[in-house]
């Protein structure tokens, strides 16, 4: 008996982690689609509403599926389409998986959960520092894969020092995280086209406008690659 209600207390945590962990609002995209979706997680089954955006328009989906040890299965109705994910979730925020549609091969495709960032940005005050300082944090919060607190300050460098000698580079940082250590692209356009826009003779500006063209590409699909593959 004691052992049956160890077991149900197990259970029911586990259940409650998986919860906790899918419950919310997620979004990601590849290099011509976009997703963002609210799902809810009930006795295992998931189920949700949300929004794809591709070929120049923007249709309503339906979201069903299941977790099971924080794998996730998932499809994605639209009107006149269905999708399929499969994949698991992480402790990062993130879901990761191949999303299958019509038509073309499946492909990797990462989820971000909209509420991380804004949940872990407040681990550390940038207010009391002077531009220099924060710039030196911020990379160094980067350099300890503390990615969140590394936003957190690049992004204060922007809204406190909006000329300031660190905005350019914090701008392009903010791109570079988003699209290659969190794989969040539509964060990473954001900030990568806001810095071509602003910086356009920096010498960072050609590194901006490649990344902006690969996002989302598989490293073996982009040029500089596959012109190696070819000599």
């Amino acid at each position: 008996m004691k052992k049956l209600l160890l077991l149900l207390i197990v259970l029911c945590i586990s259940c409650s982690d998986q919860a906790d962990k899918i419950n919310g609002k997620w979004s990601g995209a590849s290099s011509d689609r976009k997703y963002s979706f609210l799902i809810k997680e009930t006795a295992g089954k998931i189920s949700g509403t949300g929004q794809a955006n591709f070929g120049g328009g923007s249709f309503p989906i339906k979201i069903e599926g299941m977790i099971v040890n924080y794998d996730v299965s998932l499809v994605i109705k639209t009107e006149k389409y269905e999708f399929s994910f499969s994949g698991n979730i992480a402790d990062n925020g993130k879901m990761i998986g191949e999303l299958y549609e019509y038509a073309r091969d499946p492909y990797r495709i990462v989820f971000i959960r909209d509420d991380y960032i804004r949940k872990q940005v407040d681990k550390i005050d940038y207010s009391g520092l002077t531009e220099f300082e924060c710039f030196r944090l911020a990379n160094e919060q980067y350099g300890s894969e503390e990615y969140a607190n590394a936003i957190g300050g690049f992004r204060f460098i922007l809204e406190k020092f909006p000329k300031g000698e660190t905005t350019a580079n914090s701008t392009f940082m903010l791109g570079f995280i988003f699209a290659n250590s969190l794989e969040n692209y539509e964060e990473a356009k954001k900030y990568y086209t806001l810095f071509i826009e602003r910086y356009p003779d920096h010498d960072l500006a050609e590194d901006a406008q490649y990344e902006l063209e690969t996002l989302g590409q598989d490293i073996n699909d982009m040029p500089i690659f596959k012109d190696v593959d070819e000599q």
